[in-house]
């Protein structure tokens, strides 16, 4: 009887500590995540929001980011932020320098969000990233400070 009782005991702190640890790992993953980048468009009309999907954002690799259209205009449809046409060029303003890659938008995911592919920076400090969208026919400009 005193056996089964240590083996209760033992599975339950078991049980607790595997608990306490997945709850702990949930709790790193969401503080660890990439910040989110929002800027509101040139004119206005769209609201723009970036999100690496590499937590932190690697120095000197390859990786990607989700690129996020929201209309503030009513006037602008889910059908055009689908079909729109985004470039990105940064820098880094305090070297002089402009991105060592270019990044493509090579596909649309889906409920106003692009996947942004071959970002890399290759050092700390502040970075500009400036993106242009086609929408029909208007253009607009978004502008994104990230620092590492």
């Amino acid at each position: 009887m005193k056996r089964t009782r240590t083996t209760l005991g033992f599975f339950a702190l078991c049980r607790l500590l595997f608990t306490a640890g997945m709850m702990t790992a949930t709790a790193l993953q969401a503080q660890s995540q990439a910040p989110v980048l929002t800027a509101a468009s040139q004119p206005a009309g769209l609201h723009v929001l970036m999100q690496s999907q590499l937590s932190p954002i690697p120095l000197n690799q390859m990786h990607s980011w989700i690129i996020e259209i929201k209309p503030d205009n009513p006037a602008v449809t889910a059908d055009e932020v689908g079909s729109a046409v985004i470039s990105l060029t940064g820098g880094m303003p305090t070297h002089n320098h402009g991105l060592a890659t270019s990044p493509q938008v090579t596909e649309y995911l889906g409920n106003g969000q692009f996947l942004l592919e071959g970002v890399r920076f290759h050092m700390l400090g502040q970075w500009i990233l400036q993106l242009q969208i086609q929408l029909g026919q208007n253009t607009y400009s978004a502008l994104l400070e990230l620092t590492l």
